[in-house]
């Protein structure tokens, strides 16, 4: 039992120092620093809203513009075909890694009404995809409802 004990424990160490991506494809591009500037654009997509087995689509228009250092306004077109009106609200941005950034606003005091958070990615530099999720809670008569709404869609070239 012991001498299995130290096998194992041998073959932990060993695995320690295994790397899972082959160091040659490491991307050491340096980004800009200014994730709010890089993001900045029209994205157009499809809205999807789901409420438990009840599946929504449409098409609407996601515009992002920078405001401040690492905040970026985010600016919602109305959805008619899920009952979603055009909001606008703040996020805090910051670069998820060389090939994309994350945004988010934690307060539910914001345009949307709720939390929500998103993230765009670029990982061959031919098309930049912005996706954002968020749920929203509508109250109709005593019943309350969850709605999950989520975007996904792709930077139109200027």
């Amino acid at each position: 039992m012991k001498k299995l004990f130290y096998i194992c424990m041998a073959c932990l160490a060993v695995f320690g120092f295994a790397s899972c991506e082959p160091e040659g494809l490491v991307d050491n591009t340096p980004v800009s620093g200014h994730p709010e500037q890089d993001v900045v654009g029209v994205y157009v997509g499809t809205w999807t809203r789901i409420l438990e087995a009840d599946t929504v689509s449409g098409e609407g228009t996601i515009t992002l513009t920078a405001d401040t250092t690492y905040v970026v306004n985010v600016e919602v077109s109305a959805v008619p075909a899920i009952n979603l009106d055009a909001m606008t609200s703040v996020a805090n941005i910051a670069q998820d890694s060389h090939y994309g950034t994350k945004f988010y606003n934690s307060s539910a005091n914001n345009g949307f009404g709720t939390i929500f958070r998103g993230g765009t990615t670029n990982m061959d530099n031919d098309e930049d995809l912005l996706n954002i999720s968020f749920i929203k809670t509508v109250k109709e008569g005593r019943k309350s409802y969850n709605y999950n709404y989520s975007f996904e869609g792709v930077k139109t070239k200027e």
